[in-house]
Order: structure tokens, then sequence, then C-alpha cells
């Protein structure tokens, strides 16, 4: 009987074959060369937009982003307004962990892009914030409530996190050799290093307590490592580029190189503890740009850091039941999973669009499906967790508003909530549109282009879909956006070209071309866009002109393919049998090569052997016209010349009129809905911005009917924890005769029964920071959550008032029992612990801008306990820190009442 499998994932995010290949040569990645020597390995196909989180729940699902949800890094909750972090409830689909741990097999994950909180899942599930730490530095910091499954397992693994402070530093020296010459405090980029080292070996060490200690058939890691590193420093790699400094190059050229060294070393500890029954699958989301493919900056656009990655990511996999020595040809992220899958026995969905990689297996025929994972149960919400993710700061900001100091609906901005949802389906967009889904993707990218037309990257591919719909007047107003930008700017030129010659408007792209010299571009693309013009409109002879006009001593596959296809026009097909033998010796992913050698080899009269070449053809592109019409023509020889064709009889087709105009009919109707859903929807984003123009105009107008303030004059704040007595505060400095800046719309209660002293425009200043200001000479109560949207040039003074954590929960649960909104009881039960982890981040932050500015002494700090029993030494306070008089300092004493201090802590009361 043979053994139950076990596999070991691993996932290098960014790690790329270019960099790799030379420090294998080297011997410098030992167990990653044991790999691919030992099993299969190859390319790995990544899929637009490069969005690591899209990729990481591809991988791990076998599904498209449109059936598992994942569209980027921030989601728009449209029930609470607010931005949050793709949770991983939020999958819509079962992970390949879900689907092994229904199955009664161990399956642990580790890591990932949403990911938190963590899985239920029959084994160890540890989230992407496990590894975070908000106080760096700090040690034995706790991790994120929700980061480990099961909850129980919390603890023990805690013990297993390494802050960046604990990291060794002598790890620096490994990576940068002279970073004893480096002032530390001046380069931050060292200390970038062991931060991101910090996540590595906290994953690490989860995996080998795992490894050592658990039983487990299935055990997936992401490490984010190499990216980041990359991301930091691949700038400073060999070739030096012109923009990086001799010291800058000479420091940090190797730093990417031992990033793949330290990977592969950790990898080595791993799989030496794991023993050699267990299969090791080593892979990445995409590749990265590096030596002279290295951009020159990193676009100016929304996520523009993935113009960074490149579409061929690393896969090299290992152990028994897997082959050994082969290459692998054509393997796509939706491969993963219906692979892992055959590992373990088991089929993968008819609804998995991947294939389970041939090679690795020996496969002559492609494994037998099931209908689906999703119906089977249990259910995916079985192993969905609850939704935690920030769950102290969505406390606190729901707790904040429910006591009157907040407005949530307004937490964040309309302009930020539209700029997440163009990023996120202009992902979602450009996924479905390289997958050849252009109706769905065409809401997301009318959505993306809508909300930012001014981001010109997101005309094209609508454009593109617009034109693959046959939307082609649609498309024309698109291009025509573009067009404006097209007389100045070379790259857009080219792509408006392309555009044109997609919509038919080839004249008009070759009126394009003739300026694009002036515009810097180079001469071969500006040929071979000429080239393909003159194809377009049969001009064969010109088309070739053309082509053979493209100087380079590597001629592009996309241009050798341009010039075979006028030679195989020209019925040249002597000239064009060895150019189109030579593409299809460097890629064998071409249809079109496939085609013209089907073509030339039917003009030759091998028949049948044309009819293999239209058959690739089709197996890469199922959709491929030309294909099919040779196919069917090779195969009616055949059968002609073998005795075997019967004429088709003319009765069975319908060749009138009619047919034809109810395939024009059915087509018009088609694109009439098309059209007519577009319609609506951008009706209604009109809608909504009409509704936030709205409300930027009242704001405006208001405003600017306010009466001028003198900026120069200090702003008194008053801040602490709600319930912390910042309205007794206020109530003494309005005794000493400060001015109050206060709307009085908040009558006073049984909870503030000399009232609350508040301004109600300052629960949105978080909008609009710059409102602060006309409370300068004045005293104004802003509640600590706010203080972090003040603007930083700012001329203050700040009174901080403390209290015992405590009494200003019992105070606040007060408050809200006592609230005529019931809804409010539900946010009672605020742990003392995220109010005192809020105070500690708030007066922190406070301290590090008053010592940037040196404005430490406009800071005062009072503890509520002094007002009511010292108010004596608190008024002498004040008055030396607002320079107030004696007559004053009395006032300031008469105005408190000891008997409103309720709540207090028993060890207090007398």
């Amino acid at each position: 009987m043979d053994k139950p499998r076990k596999c070991i994932l691993l996932g290098w995010d960014g790690a790329d074959w270019l960099i790799a290949k030379p420090l294998l040569d080297k011997g410098r990645l030992p167990h990653l060369q044991r790999i691919i020597e030992s099993g299969s390995s190859g390319e790995l196909l990544s899929m637009p937009p490069y969005i690591s989180p899209m990729l990481w729940n591809t991988i791990a699902t076998g599904k498209h982003p449109k059936e598992h949800g994942i569209a980027g890094f921030v989601d728009y909750n449209e029930t609470t307004n607010k931005l949050e972090p793709f949770q991983s409830h939020q999958r819509k689909c079962k992970a390949v962990w879900n689907i092994l741990s229904q199955q009664e097999k161990k399956a642990h994950v580790i890591g990932g892009f949403a990911s938190h909180p963590a899985e239920k899942t029959n084994g160890i599930c540890i989230s992407e914030l496990f590894g975070s730490f908000f106080k760096k530095g700090k040690k034995e910091t706790p991790s994120e409530p929700g980061s480990v499954y099961p909850d129980d397992q919390k603890t023990r693994f805690d013990a297993f996190r390494i802050a960046p402070s604990e990291v060794d530093e002598r790890l620096l020296e490994f990576f940068i050799p002279e970073v004893t010459s480096i002032w530390k405090e001046r380069d931050p980029r060292p200390r970038q290093l062991l931060e991101r080292s910090s996540e590595l070996y906290t994953y690490h060490n989860a995996a080998i307590e795992i490894v050592d200690s658990e039983n487990f058939d299935f055990l997936a890691i992401y490490f984010h490592f190499i990216d980041w590193v990359c991301h930091d420093f691949i700038q400073y790699a060999a070739p030096q580029r012109p923009d990086v400094t001799d010291r800058d190059f000479q420091l940090y050229r190797h730093v990417v190189d031992r990033a793949y060294q330290l990977q592969d070393m950790l990898m080595g500890d791993l799989l030496s503890r794991a023993g050699p029954d267990c299969a090791t699958i080593v892979l990445s989301d995409h590749g990265f740009a590096s030596g002279a493919a290295r951009p020159h900056q990193t676009p100016k656009v929304d996520l523009g850091i993935a113009s960074w990655h490149r579409p061929q990511g690393m896969i090299a996999m290992a152990g028994p039941g897997i082959a050994r020595g082969t290459t692998l040809q054509d393997a796509r992220l939706l491969d993963i999973t219906p692979t892992l899958l055959h590992y373990f026995g088991l089929s993968a969905g008819k609804d998995m669009p991947g294939k389970v990689l041939p090679e690795c297996f020996g496969l002559d025929t492609p494994p037998a499906r099931l209908s689906s994972w999703e119906g089977m149960p249990p259910a995916l919400e079985y192993f969905q967790p609850e939704a935690v993710a920030d769950r102290d700061k969505d406390a606190l900001v729901a707790h904040f508003a429910a006591l009157g100091y907040l407005d949530l609906e307004a937490e964040n901005s309309n302009s930020a909530v539209f700029e997440m949802r163009s990023n996120n389906s202009w992902n979602m967009g450009q996924a479905l549109l390289h997958s050849s889904r252009y109706v769905e993707a065409l809401p997301y990218l009318e959505e993306a282009y809508y909300f930012r037309p001014e981001q010109l990257h997101l005309a094209e591919p609508l454009a593109q879909c617009q034109l693959r719909l046959g939307l082609t007047e649609a498309a024309l107003h698109t291009i025509d956006c573009l067009r404006d930008f097209a007389e100045e700017n070379g790259l857009i030129n080219l792509k408006v070209v392309e555009l044109y010659r997609s919509a038919g408007k080839v004249e008009a792209a070759l009126d394009l071309l003739k300026k694009a010299p002036s515009l810097g571009i180079k001469e071969n693309p500006i040929a071979l866009q000429r080239g393909l013009c003159h194809m377009q409109l049969g001009q064969f002879e010109q088309a070739l002109e053309a082509y053979e006009s493209i100087k380079e001593a590597k001629m592009p596959v996309v241009a050798k393919l341009a010039m075979a296809s006028s030679l195989v026009g020209l019925e040249r097909y002597a000239e064009a049998e060895p150019l189109v033998d030579e593409i299809l010796s460097l890629t064998s992913k071409s249809a079109d090569a496939f085609l013209f050698k089907g073509q030339i080899l039917a003009r030759g009269d091998a028949q049948h052997e044309a009819q293999q070449m239209f058959t690739k053809a089709l197996e890469i592109d199922p959709h491929y016209l030309l294909a099919h019409v040779g196919y069917h023509r090779r195969e009616r020889e055949i059968l002609k010349r073998e005795g075997k064709f019967k004429p088709f009889i003319a009765e069975q087709f319908d060749f009138s009129k009619d047919e034809q105009a109810n395939y024009h009919k059915k087509r018009d109707a088609y694109l009439a809905k098309l059209r007519d859903a577009s319609a609506k929807r951008h009706q209604k984003w009109e809608n909504e911005c009409r509704v936030l123009r709205a409300k930027e105009l009242y704001g405006f107008l208001l405003q600017q009917s306010q009466k001028p303030v003198d900026e120069s004059q200090p702003i008194l704040i008053v801040s602490g924890l709600p319930r912390s007595g910042t309205s007794l505060m206020m109530q003494m400095l309005a005794a000493a005769g400060v001015p109050i800046k206060s709307d009085k719309q908040r009558s006073a209660d049984t909870n503030n029964p000399k009232g609350y002293f508040e301004w109600e425009a300052i629960k949105s200043l978080h909008t609009d920071p710059r409102k602060i200001l006309q409370a300068a000479g004045k005293a104004v109560k802003v509640v600590s959550y706010q203080l972090r949207y003040l603007p930083k040039d700012g001329n203050y003074k700040i009174i901080w008032m403390d209290r015992d954590i405590t009494e200003i929960t019992d105070s606040q649960n007060q408050m809200l029992h006592s609230s005529k909104d019931a809804s409010h009881e539900t946010l009672s039960a605020i742990e003392p612990q995220t109010l005192e982890k809020h105070r500690e981040q708030t007066l922190d932050a406070m301290e590090k801008i008053a010592k940037k500015y040196d404005t430490s002494d406009q800071i005062l700090r009072i503890h509520y306990h002094d007002c009511v029993q010292n108010s004596r030494q608190v008024a002498l306070k004040l008055a030396a820190f607002l320079g107030l008089d004696d007559a004053h300092t009395e006032a300031i004493i008469d105005v408190v009442d000891p008997s409103l201090w309720r709540n207090r802590k028993k060890a207090t009361t007398t």
C-alpha cells in the first residue's frame, strides 16, 4: 500500500528565474537546485494586473479573481461606508486547504494575502497579521486577535514571533558587508531589512514548529520577503544605473541575491525536518524586473508599483510521485490547485479552469473531474471565521461615534472611496479582459475609468474591451479621450495607433504614426505599427517593406510573426517557411505561427501535417476563425482523397437574405442591450457624483461665509479619551475667561449636567483638517481619535486629560446605557486594553511631533483626579501654562464640583 502523501508548498512572492539562474549556476541556491534536478520545474505564467492579493488567491483556489472575489488590497464596505482590508471571509470559494480539510487531511497554512482572520482548518492556520509588529522594537508583543486558529494555540505560536529589535543585527553584514560604515540614523534602509527579516523568521519559525510538532499532510507557507527586498533594493543591483551613486551601488548591490540565498537556506532547514517522503513545491505569483529590463521609474498611477512585476514567475516541484528532470510547459497560476489535488488523489472541479500539469505525472490524457467542490459538505461558511480584521480600531471608531464624538458616516472621504473603487474595478476588469471575458470585464473597466478619467492608463483597456464587444462608437469616444495626449506623448501615441487599427480606422492610425518620430519614439516600433496597418489594408508589399526596415540584432517574435504574415499574404511560402520554423523554435504558444505553418504545408500538399498545425493553433486559441477554416478545408480535402467525402445537399441550408438579416438583427439587439446596461451604470455613478459635488459645494460656501481668523494666535486644544474630564477642563477654562469654540448643539444632560462645550464641526475634521484654524485664539475640545488629523504646521497648545481607564470605561458604559439609542448597547463592552492601547499610541505620536517641532513645552498633561481633589494645584499649573492672573486662578477653583466625580474607583474613595 502506498504511503499517504505529504506536501509542503512554499510561496516566494516575486521570485524570478532570471535572478535565480545566475545564483544557481554559481551553486548558491543548493536546495532549490536539488528540487530542480530531482523533479519538475519551469516558468509559471502570471495574470494581469499582477497584483499579489489577487494572484495568491487564484493560486490557492484554482479560480479566476472574479470567482474568488479578492480584487486588491482593500475593499469598500458599502454597509459601513469604510475602506477595509480584504478579509479571509470575503473569499467566495474554497481554497485547497479547505478541500483537503474536508477530506480529513491535516492541512496547515501560514500567511498569505487576505488571510486574516485565520480560517478554520483541520490543522493550524496563521494569518497575514501574525508577523506584523505595530510597535516596532517592543519585545514579546502579542499577535493580533484572530491571527491564529485554533485560538487556544495563539499563545504557543506567539513565542516564535521575532520582532525587528530581536533580529540579530549581524545578519545585516550578510546582506551589506560594509554595513558598519552606514549612519543608520540617517539611512533607513538597513532598518528596512531588519523589519523584512522579522516577518521572514516569524513565519519560518511557525513552520518549523508545525513540522516538528504536528501531523501534517499539507503545509502552505507564504513569504513576502523576496518581493519586498526587490522593491526596496533591486535598483541598486548590477548593472549600475545612472541614477544610483557609486556608494549606494557598492553598499547595496548584493542585497537581492543574498535575499534569495537566505530564503534558500531557510527552505533547506525546513525540508531537512520534513524528511524525504515529503514533496516540495516552490513557486512565485509573478516575476520581477531585473538588469536592463528594470523600469526607469515607477509610474505615478494607481498601483504603478506593479510595473516592476514580470508575467513569468517560477515553479519547481519534487518528491514521491513527481516526475524527475522534466520541464513544465505552459504552467499557469490556475493549474496549481488542480495539480495539488491530483497529487493527493483527488479530482479537480470542472469549475476550475486550470489543468493538472501533465509533465509532473507523465499524464497522456487529462484526469477525470468532478462537478465542483463548492457544493460538497461542509459548505464554505464552515471554514470562514468571524470578521475581526482591525478589530481594535473598528471597535474604537464605532465606540467613539456612539458616544457622539465622531461622524462615522463620513469617516472615509467620498473621494478616497471612489479612488479605491476605481482601483479594484480596474484590477478585476484587467483580469477579465485578459481572460477574454469581455462582457464581464466591461462594467469594471467602465467604473474604473468613470471615477478616475484623469488616469490615462484606465482608458486603453476600456477601449480594447469595447472594441472586442463591437461597441465601436463607444470605443472611438474613449480613444478620443486619449488622442489629446497622443500629440505629445510617444507611448500614448502608439497605444492610440493600435486602438485605431482595431477599430478599423487604419488611415487615422497611419496619420498619427507620421508624428511619432518627433515624439522620441524609436524607428522599430513605428515600422512594426506601419507594417500592421498596411497588412490590414491588404498592402502586403508595403507591409513587408516596413518590416524589413526593422534594424535589430535580435528581432522580437512579434515582428517576425508580422513579417511571416506578409510573406504568406504575398504567397511567398518558400521565404516564409524558415521564418515560421524559427518562430516555432522560440515559442510553442503562438497560434499565428501554427496557422502560417499549416497554410504553408497545405500549399505543399501535406494535408495531414497541415491539419495537425491547425489543430495546435486551435488548442492555443479555440476561437481562432482562420484556424477553424483551415482545419475543415483540410478535413474535406483528406476525405476527398480517401473517397469518403459526401457532398452536402444544398436544401439543408438557407441561403436567403432573411437568415443574414436575422443574424444582424440578433447582433444589433445584443449590442443595444450592452449599451443600455452601460447607460444605466453611468447614470447611477453620475447620481453618486452629484451627491458628492453637492456636499463639497456646501462645504466650500460655508467656509467662504465665515469670518476670517487670525491664524497667528495659538489654538488651545483640550483632548483625552471620552469621559476623561475634557468637559470639566472646558468649564474651568471658560470660568477663567478663555474664549471657547463651541456651538452648543449638544446640550447638557445627566451625563454632563454643566454642558459638553463641543463644536459639532470638529467631528468631520478628517475631511477638512484646516477647519481647526477657525478656533485660533480659542479653546476647543478635540477627541483623542481626531488628533491625528490636525495640520502638522498648526500653532497649538494642548491640554491632555488623564483618568483611570477603569473609571473611563465605567463612565462610557453608563453613558451608553443611558442613551435613547438602544443600538449603542452592543458597543458597551469595549475592552479597557483597547482604550489603553489607543491612549499610548496617541500620546506617543504627540510626543514625537512635539519633539520634532521643538514644542514639548506646549503640551500640559492633567489628571482628572487632581482637578477634583487638588483643584488649586491644577489652577496654578493652568495659570502658568496660559499666563493667567490670580483672579482667574480663583475662578478656576470655584467652578469645580466634586459631587460630579462619579464612577470613581473604590480604592480612591474616602
